[in-house]
């Protein structure tokens, strides 16, 4: 039976958290859950949940564990609805998070093209964006179909927010922030960060180009227009929270 999870990719998504589990999959310290999203602490029953179930359920996405010192989680729902952290602090007070950030406009474009490729989005990008809180207010659970999984696309790029909350639950030695930015361009340098977070060993990991979800939308149409500067207008304060954690600005 493997260790309890001590390590969570909590964020955020289309921010290229299934690249950097497939990087950190391949160090021989790191046993990655199967499908990288283990979904356990956002199981629409959560609250039923004991212990020993939270267990058995992480068992299962782990049948590969040999004794790896870290056993990693990387659902990237987990830093956007602000009572998880709290859970996995009570599961593992010791765990370590790393949370990958983006341009939340390019996020929310990118979620919304995804859900739009999938069956999952009927409106236009301008539309979907304006109508997300009345979406939101009218569909609370947290079923695996509903709007907040599907059509967060705003309310899943307030990164300040987010990662203020990661700090009320763990320390600053136990958070790790990586920019999008930096996981594309600088991969020997955010993998060696990471690893030394982990402090754990330097490992050979080559690039590759594996960032998932490449959809397009067309630019030109009004709509488009209108969402980014919509989205931009709205995420203003998260976009410019997040040019803090550019390696650049933080070597």
């Amino acid at each position: 039976m493997q260790k309890r999870t001590n390590l969570f990719i909590v964020g955020g998504q289309k921010c290229g958290t299934s690249a950097l589990a497939h990087f950190l999959s391949q160090h021989p310290s790191i046993c990655m859950a199967l499908g990288k999203e283990a979904h356990v602490f956002d199981q629409p029953m959560f609250c039923q949940l004991t212990q020993s179930h939270i267990e058995a359920l992480y068992t299962e996405r782990y049948p590969h564990y040999s004794g790896e010192r870290y056993v990693c989680d990387a659902t990237p729902i987990y830093a956007y609805w602000q009572d998880i952290p709290k859970h996995i602090a009570a599961y593992n007070p010791d765990a370590k998070l790393v949370m990958v950030v983006r341009n939340p406009v390019e996020r929310a474009i990118s979620q919304y093209t995804m859900s739009k490729n999938r069956g999952q989005e009927s409106l236009n990008v301008f539309l979907a964006f304006l109508l997300e809180p009345l979406r939101m207010r009218v569909n609370q659970n947290r079923n695996w179909k509903q709007p907040a999984r599907t059509q967060s696309y705003l309310s899943r790029g307030t990164f300040k927010a987010q990662i203020e909350n990661l700090f009320r639950y763990f320390s600053a030695d136990n958070i790790l922030i990586i920019h999008h930015q930096d996981l594309l361009y600088r991969h020997d340098a955010v993998l060696n960060r990471v690893f030394e977070f982990l402090n754990i060993s330097s490992w050979d990991i080559a690039a590759e180009s594996i960032f998932s979800g490449q959809y397009s939308l067309s630019r030109s149409a009004i709509s488009y227009r209108l969402a980014k500067r919509y989205a931009t207008y709205k995420l203003k304060e998260d976009i410019d929270y997040i040019e803090q954690f550019r390696l650049e600005k933080t070597t």
